[in-house]
């Protein structure tokens, strides 16, 4: 199956007054059609810095090598006229701070229909009657009351069903969505698992970038767990919840309250330090002597994973 986002060889570096800070470093992966992929990891790890390369919306201090490749174009050559084509028409985008991603002066139909004018034929009569139904769909009620209303007076959980209005309303691709369950309450993250679901179920390809490992169950076909700016571990979900192969994996699912609450012990390095080993070596308790080497991506059928002693957790 060819894949619809390739990413090859990616590192991402921010360039400071002492030191070099490395984001994400030798990063592969590959997204395929009409899944849903898991991007896991703590805070810091990289996660975000990856969904904001694949648009490339960067900060200009960001130092990007390597390829991203959507439908064989490589996004780190395209043009500003072919990316603007691309983000938000082709790939849609869910930033992580709706009340960020919305301009307080506008009515909210109007910030939806941008999209339809810009990526469409739309009328701005027809772009404001689709917007009012996607609203409706995504169940902000009145739909054209609420259409014709500031985002001041939408609560949080409002706001999130209206990013991912906007964010779909031209039926993207690919929907990348950063952190949306992220300081939503449990009524309202119930509602945004649903409106994923749909997407999912209408075949649109989704990468969700979540440190909420049970909306990862949810709603994931594959999950890549990223750890101090590389990948460790990219399975199936069915594999990463009952049988994770890197130690890393372990520990996320064991600081779940359903199995014990117990933290992974330490911090992860700085990301100005230069690693020669395993980054998880220093928090690892199965580290080892050859741990302090260079760690290979070791294949298993269609899963990968980072670690020397992987051997010894698949066969537990």
């Amino acid at each position: 199956m060819q894949p619809i986002i390739e990413i090859s060889n990616l590192t991402i570096s921010f360039h400071g007054d002492e030191y070099c800070l490395t984001a994400i470093e030798e990063l592969t992966l590959s997204i395929f059609k009409g899944e849903t992929l898991a991007i896991i990891g703590e805070s810091g790890s990289g996660k975000s810095v990856l969904g904001q390369a694949i648009l490339s919306i960067l900060p200009e201090s960001a130092e990007i090598q390597g390829i991203i490749n959507y439908r064989e174009k490589n996004l780190l050559m395209a043009s500003d006229s072919e990316l603007e084509s691309i983000r938000g028409g082709l790939i849609g985008w869910v930033p992580q701070n709706p009340k960020m991603g919305f301009n307080p002066s506008m009515k909210m139909w109007k910030q939806i229909a941008e999209s339809m004018i810009i990526h469409t034929d739309s009328s701005w009569s027809e772009a404001k009657r689709q917007a009012i139904s996607l609203l409706e769909r995504f169940k902000v009620l009145p739909a054209d009351q609420w259409a014709d209303a500031y985002p001041v007076s939408y609560s949080g959980g409002m706001l999130q069903r209206a990013m991912v209005a906007m964010g779909t309303s031209v039926n993207p691709d690919v929907i990348i969505a950063d952190e949306p369950t992220k300081g939503v309450d449990l009524l309202n993250k119930s509602g945004i698992t649903d409106l994923f679901l749909e997407m999912k179920n209408r075949g649109i390809t989704q990468i969700l970038i979540t440190h909420d490992l049970d909306f990862a169950r949810e709603l994931a076909d594959r999950v890549a767990v990223l750890y101090c700016g590389q990948i460790v571990e990219i399975t199936s979900k069915e594999i990463f919840f009952t049988h994770p192969r890197h130690p890393y994996s372990h520990g996320l699912l064991q600081s779940l309250p359903q199995n014990g609450l117990c933290p992974i012990p330490g911090n992860a390095p700085p990301m100005h330090i230069v690693h020669t080993g395993c980054r998880f070596k220093d928090r690892c308790s199965d580290s080892k002597k050859e741990c302090k080497n260079p760690v290979p991506f070791f294949s298993m059928n269609k899963d990968y994973v980072r670690c020397f002693n992987y051997h010894n957790r698949d066969q537990s």
